[in-house]
């Protein structure tokens, strides 16, 4: 699965004019997005549990032009990332074999827990974003 997510990522990344790089950004870094050089580097000591979240949360700076790390962008790129890369019914179907753990829906969904964790912040907002009006009794 992961493999087929990392092509459609990087066909995305080609659409959009990006070139993805492999370099040793450390023990920490997983990837970085360089607007003025539309490019994107990731680390080359991951594994593709680790990329597949990456690419995607380096594309979604892209996406939204970001060129700078702020928690606001940091945040809003992970759950671009989440809702890119995990469909509803995928969650909802890992959930229902693993229980509620983020750890164990990872592990299900072969992708990493701060993922997990982005999914259910951005599902939260979206589903009190399709609520009527009147659903808090207003």
């Amino acid at each position: 699965m992961n493999e087929q997510r990392f092509a459609w990522l990087l066909d995305l990344c080609a659409d959009d004019g990006l070139t993805v790089e492999y370099v040793d950004l450390g023990p920490r870094r997983h990837g970085q997005y360089l607007r003025r050089h539309r490019r994107i580097e990731l680390n080359r000591n991951l594994n593709l549990r680790q990329l597949v979240p990456g690419l995607g949360h380096e594309y979604a700076h892209h996406v939204y032009n970001d060129g700078c790390s702020t928690t606001f962008a940091e945040r809003r790129a992970w759950e671009y990332a989440a809702q890119l890369l995990i469909a509803p019914e995928e969650y909802a179907a890992a959930e229902r074999i693993v229980g509620h753990s983020v750890q164990a829906i990872a592990l299900e969904l072969d992708l990493t827990p701060v993922l997990v964790e982005a999914w259910r912040r951005w599902w939260r907002t979206a589903s009190l974003a399709n609520q009527p009006d009147d659903a808090w009794g207003a």
